[in-house]
């Protein structure tokens, strides 16, 4: 099962990822922690290991990326990065961190000024969750930015479950009715 956890920024998303991983690791799950927030850089403190290398990184950086990803149009960009299905255990370990049984990826962070948009991130977010097969007893949970634009590049379609979290402040509540829409747009439960 994938369960992708958003909402509005400093709502709490990435504590209730780190809790939510813990307690299902607990109940005997194998989890994946997957880091899609580009921008947040603590998901790795929450769960008290160093970050390991980002997908992004391992896969040459941004600029490599998207070199990869001119010749797959019209193909579809998914099978420019990752030609098959793969399992987690798939993974390359050098992208991943363990948390007492916890594997913890990192899509991508921004990291210089002026390198650009985000996009990027969101597309390897997509074709990772699209490409991911998930086993009987493993759940992945992902950590996702703030707002929605997730669900305007399709990641939320990848996905089982959405959880949004909401503070109690207008803005907040508004932005989980859109949620709510988009989610049923997308065909994916959303609590």
């Amino acid at each position: 099962m994938k369960v992708l956890i958003c909402g509005k920024g400093g709502s709490g998303k990435s504590t209730l990822s780190a809790l939510i991983s813990v307690a299902l690791k607990n109940l005997g799950y194998r989890v994946l922690l997957v880091d899609a927030d580009e921008s947040n850089l603590g998901l790795h403190r929450l769960m008290g290991i160093s970050s390991p290398i980002s997908l992004m990184d391992h896969l040459g950086g941004k600029k490599a990326f998207k070199s990869k990803l001119s010749p797959s149009f019209p193909k579809g960009p998914e099978d420019a990065i990752f030609s098959k299905r793969m399992s987690s255990g798939e993974l390359s370990e050098a992208c991943l961190a363990q948390a007492d049984g916890i594997r913890l990826l990192v899509i991508g962070k921004i990291n210089e000024f002026g390198e650009g948009c985000a996009c990027a991130m969101g597309l390897l977010s997509k074709t990772v969750l699209s490409k991911l097969d998930v086993a009987d007893d493993e759940i992945v949970v992902i950590d996702t930015e703030a707002g929605i634009e997730h669900f305007g590049r399709r990641v939320d379609a990848e996905c089982d479950m959405v959880l949004g979290v909401t503070d109690p402040s207008f803005e907040s509540f508004m932005l989980a009715k859109k949620m709510q829409e988009m989610a049923e747009k997308a065909d994916v439960e959303i609590f």
